[in-house]
């Protein structure tokens, strides 16, 4: 991935983190969902599901995704 993508969410179900990248399309905001998740071991807590969008749209994303709390 390049560098000028960053993280801004994730979460260990990816429905929460599919909700958070469709909020961000409602606002044009481009954003990268990578799962991280192991189908074979869906029983571990560790696995994620993250969100990554571009460095210039890190402040807005995060403001976004705070209001709507989906969690």
């Amino acid at each position: 991935m390049e560098n000028d993508w960053v993280k801004i969410a994730g979460a260990s179900q990816l429905y929460i983190v599919e909700m958070y990248k469709g909020l961000l399309d409602e606002h044009s905001i481009q954003s990268i969902l990578m799962n991280k998740t192991d189908s074979m071991h869906l029983h571990l807590t560790n696995a994620d599901v993250e969100l990554y969008v571009r460095n210039h749209d890190v402040i807005r994303a995060k403001h976004l995704i705070e209001k709507a709390r989906f969690e």
